[in-house]
């Protein structure tokens, strides 16, 4: 499959997300912060991300894995990665 088909499909299924609350500060880097506040708000199973050094000691209080692309990748094909992960992007990415 290829990259811009699956980034295509990413975006189809994922959703706005309204953050109800905030964790602030949780995790090493603090630019990281928001990404997991918005995964946490948005009830994501995980985050896919190459940075999964800066997650490891905030992630685990919340119910949400962080795991590499490679592996979100191996674990299921695309048709299970749509209902397997929930895609949450922050609010102020969809007004771009």
């Amino acid at each position: 499959m290829a990259v811009e088909q699956l980034l295509d499909d990413l975006i189809a299924i994922a959703r706005p997300v309204q953050l109800s609350f905030r964790w602030r500060p949780c995790l090493v880097d603090p630019n990281d912060d928001m990404v997991l506040e918005t995964a946490v708000n948005g009830n994501a199973a995980a985050i896919v991300t190459f940075n999964q050094h800066d997650f490891a000691t905030g992630v685990n209080k919340f119910d949400c894995e962080v795991i590499s692309p490679v592996t979100a990748l191996k674990r299921s094909s695309f048709t299970l990665l749509r209902s397997e992960f929930r895609v949450a992007r922050p609010i102020q990415e969809l007004d771009r």
